[in-house]
């Protein structure tokens, strides 16, 4: 049995899933994403990435949708980066291993 573990800059993204204030949880498997450094980041960098949320935590994949509602899985060792929205602000949370930046949305 594989316990499967999410931690993308110290952040644990499972017990992040878990929480209450937390409206989605976006990933992307963009190796441009993984390398991205904090000097380079912009808004429109980040919108750029192919992104999936998240449903489901399972043993050897994550389960997501994609943009067209297609149910899909993403390995564990491919998720470069997470945008993480939450019920009660306009923010949303940019985390990679070389930061984590706050976003905030103008809509």
């Amino acid at each position: 049995m594989i316990n499967q573990k999410l931690i993308i800059n110290g952040t644990d993204i499972i017990k992040l899933f878990m929480r209450d204030e937390v409206n989605e949880i976006l990933i992307t498997s963009d190796i441009e994403a993984l390398l991205l450094t904090e000097e380079e980041s912009s808004i429109n960098t980040i919108e750029d990435f192919y992104w999936s949320e998240i449903v489901d935590f399972g043993m050897n994949y994550i389960i997501v949708l994609n943009h067209d509602f297609d149910a899909d899985k993403v390995s564990y060792d491919k998720v470069y980066a997470v945008m993480v929205s939450y019920t009660d602000t306009y923010a949303e949370t940019f985390i990679n291993n070389n930061f984590t930046e706050v976003i905030l949305n103008n809509y």
